[in-house]
């Protein structure tokens, strides 16, 4: 961002792209301001382990801590076929790059959950996702021939989904009632509700790229006042 010449700038991301603006919030350049999320890594190494191995959960968890643990339960039991194949076999979805029919319903169904909010489209409901977005999202992995090479990412990666990686700077989080609600500790949150979009909030609700700028506006309003913000998404 320097290069382009922005000495002020925030960071968005989603998904992978939450987990690269995450590391950057760690990083912590003195010219990143802020970094936006709706992914959020918050979930404490404890919990986070007795949710995958069935141990007892702290007794001091509130109802909200208790509904997001057994959200990320239910996650972990039935939300990840895709991702624990593309980490233990990753080549072996060649299909995906030798069928354009094959790579489509790869997308569309690799959770129930985006299965319903994809499909809802084709249904005849405007809400969300419009037929061209799930288009574009198919052609850019077909034309680019890049199904497996993303798939790979999911094997090489050795950080936490969910753990904290220590952030510092001021976090912004968009969170909607389907993905994860996660346990927030230690953080300078502004958080905004996003009822029906889920996992792919940050394609039709472009308003929510305008939360990494109030992360500085209202933390650093004056540092803002003399000069301009770029807006850096990474996912």
């Amino acid at each position: 961002m320097l290069w382009l010449g922005h000495t002020r700038f925030v960071a968005q991301g989603a998904d992978w792209g939450g987990m690269i603006t995450d590391v950057m919030g760690t990083q912590a350049p003195p010219e990143l301001l802020g970094i936006h999320l709706n992914w959020v890594f918050a979930v404490p190494p404890d919990i986070d382990k007795a949710i995958q191995t069935g141990s007892p959960l702290p007794t001091d968890l509130s109802a909200d801590e208790r509904r997001a643990c057994d959200q990320l339960a239910f996650f972990y039991q039935k939300g990840v076929g895709y991702a624990l194949e593309m980490a233990n076999r990753p080549q072996t979805l060649y299909g995906l790059a030798d069928s354009p029919v094959g790579l489509a319903a790869f997308l569309l169904d690799h959770d129930a959950k985006s299965l319903k909010l994809i499909s809802r489209v084709f249904d005849g409901q405007r809400e969300g996702l419009t037929q061209d977005d799930v288009l574009d999202n198919i052609t850019l992995y077909w034309l680019t021939s890049t199904a497996i090479s993303s798939a790979r990412i999911y094997r090489e990666n050795k950080d936490s989904f969910f753990e904290p990686k220590g952030v510092v700077i001021p976090v912004a989080v968009s969170a909607s009632p389907s993905p994860i609600e996660r346990r927030l500790r230690d953080r300078a949150v502004l958080r905004r509700a996003w009822d029906t979009h889920g996992r792919y909030s940050r394609v039709h609700c472009a308003s929510m790229l305008i939360a990494t700028r109030l992360i500085a506006t209202s933390c650093q309003p004056r540092s803002l006042a003399s000069s301009r913000v770029a807006c850096v998404p990474t996912g």
